[in-house]
C-alpha cells in the first residue's frame, strides 16, 4: 500500500486533557511550590534567560526551579 499525505483521524485510544489543573487537586503541595516560584523575581536571584538562535528553545528557569523544589 502506498502512503498518502492525507490527514489521519485522531487515535481513539489516546487520552486527551484540556488542562493539567484538572489532574492536580486544589490542595496539592505542588500548587504552593508553583505560587512561590511565580512570586519570585528570578532576575534579582541571578537567573537569566539566554536567547538561542539554533535548535530547540530551552525551558524557562522557573520550570527547573519548580521541579527542583518539588522534588526535594
Amino acid at each position: 500500500s502506498t502512503t498518502m499525505n492525507y490527514l489521519q483521524p485522531e487515535n481513539r485510544n489516546q487520552m486527551e486533557m484540556s488542562s493539567m489543573d484538572m489532574l492536580v487537586s486544589s490542595d496539592s503541595e505542588v500548587r504552593v511550590v508553583d505560587a512561590f516560584v511565580e512570586a519570585l523575581d528570578m532576575k534579582q536571584l541571578g537567573f537569566r534567560e539566554e536567547l538561542v538562535e539554533e535548535g530547540r528553545p530551552p525551558f524557562h528557569p522557573e520550570t527547573f526551579l519548580k521541579l527542583y523544589l518539588y522534588g526535594t
